[in-house]
């Protein structure tokens, strides 16, 4: 059962613990989400493929990673976090493994693939746990924490992991990933429990009279309401397409593309230089995830935060693309400044909670996801593609090729706008008052 009660108190520490489990598992999707940043010039040169396959082979991740967030939603729902996520840790690490013995492109494709699996469960899980096991008012404050970890993961993806990779090679840098990733899955086997004490004692109770299973499994008709339910929910989908807007500035122009069109545009900066510059996003949204989870409780609204963040993300990603060149420290600045903007997507998430039917926490929230990682694999590789045209046709991109290419995300911030406009305030509440349900 979800502790979606309204009434409030404290949590107890064990819940801390499991959280932090939890957000470790997020923490480690980050670094496989943004490691061809730091890894893509390694690899282009270790397989022998242009910036298009790059692309490719970086959105292979996104591919599974998307499939599979209403899947891996449907099974938390049903089984409890638990024991899916340590299928998918093992899975994630067997990824791992093959991409450090890869030889060609294909099987480092395929080990993308199966990585994207893997982790697709992390955020999902992180915040099945967090409803689990933290009271409601809690929710948007520990979805902001959350994304402080996968922010941590994404600056130590960027410069850290490009030095460390640089040092002692990607293949060795991909093993330690794997020893990580066998840590956490340990830790969820011998410490992590998708419920309470007290939850756990009552379903064994009700097992032995025969009410329940040992697990919150659903019927199949409310399995099939609840997916309908989000599916054609407006407010879910313009929670959708604001999330999947910041999280495209974050992989798809910070952690991807970004560092290659500062050294053009920006003559005198090195690809390490640049890097630093890039992995500003997520040092930024480290206080920004927590900024917005906390002023949005605090304030009891979330359509305010998102307006105000979407409008100042346009206007700044505009400057960027458009504007005219700017010192290293500048480009620092604004970077940090667009990383704290787009953690305004933790509100997106507590919004797309607020509007789904209880006991369907993890569809809700992976079908956002969903909507996240779609945009993500489709931009990765176009943008590479119009890069590739352009250099085809001019022999060497120039700023105003990486201008054109990069056109495609303002118009997704257009949309994202709009988005944070049409949503409807919901005071931080459940809009499904049937608290006693699942």
């Amino acid at each position: 059962m979800e502790n979606v009660k309204t009434k409030k108190h404290k949590p107890v520490y064990m819940a801390y613990v499991v959280w932090l489990i939890a957000t470790a598992f997020f923490f480690w999707d980050y670094l496989q989400e943004v490691s061809p940043g730091a890894m893509g010039n390694a690899w282009k040169s270790a397989f022998g493929v242009n910036d298009a396959f790059l692309g490719l082979i970086s959105a292979f991740f996104y591919y599974s990673y998307g499939l599979m967030q209403i899947p891996a939603g449907l099974i938390d729902d049903y089984f409890g976090p638990r024991r899916p996520v340590i299928a998918a840790l093992l899975l994630a690490v067997l990824g791992n493994i093959l991409l450090a013995v890869s030889a060609g492109p294909y099987t480092a494709a395929l080990s993308r693939l199966m990585i994207g699996i893997g982790v697709a469960f992390a955020y999902i899980s992180a915040i099945k746990l967090i409803s689990n096991w933290f009271p409601y008012h809690y929710i948007g404050i520990m979805m902001g924490w959350t994304a402080v970890f996968g922010m941590i993961g994404g600056v130590s993806g960027a410069a850290p992991l490009n030095f460390f990779v640089d040092s002692f090679g990607w293949r060795l840098t991909i093993w330690v990933l794997a020893s990580f990733g066998i840590i956490l899955a340990l830790l969820f086997i011998f410490i992590v429990r998708s419920h309470p004490p007290k939850e756990r004692l009552k379903r064994k109770i009700e097992k032995r009279r025969k009410k329940v299973p040992d697990e919150p499994k659903h019927e199949k008709h409310e399995i099939i309401d609840h997916l309908k339910h989000v599916f054609f929910n407006k407010q879910i989908w313009y929670t959708g397409i604001f999330v999947a807007g910041m999280n495209a500035v974050l992989f798809t122009f910070a952690a991807l593309w970004g560092p290659s069109f500062v050294i053009t545009a920006h003559p005198g900066i090195s690809y390490v230089e640049a890097t630093g510059a890039m992995s500003m996003v997520f040092v930024g949204g480290i206080p920004g995830a927590v900024f917005y989870g906390w002023i949005s409780e605090k304030l009891e609204r979330r359509k305010m935060p998102l307006i105000i963040s979407a409008a100042l993300t346009l206007a700044l990603m505009s400057f960027l693309i458009y504007g005219p060149p700017l010192s290293l420290t500048m480009i620092y600045i604004s970077i940090g400044v667009l990383g704290f903007l787009c953690a305004s997507y933790v509100v997106a998430f507590a919004l797309a909670n607020d509007n789904r039917p209880p006991g369907s926490t993890g569809i809700a929230i992976g079908f956002v996801n969903t909507c996240s990682v779609v945009v993500c694999a489709v931009f990765q590789p176009v943008i590479g593609l119009e890069l590739d045209i352009l250099q085809e046709s001019t022999g060497k991109l120039n700023y105003f090729d990486y201008e054109f290419a990069l056109t495609v995300m303002t118009g997704l911030l257009v949309f994202v706008l709009i988005s944070s406009l049409l949503v409807k305030e919901t005071n931080c509440k459940p809009v499904f008052e049937n608290l006693e349900d699942l």
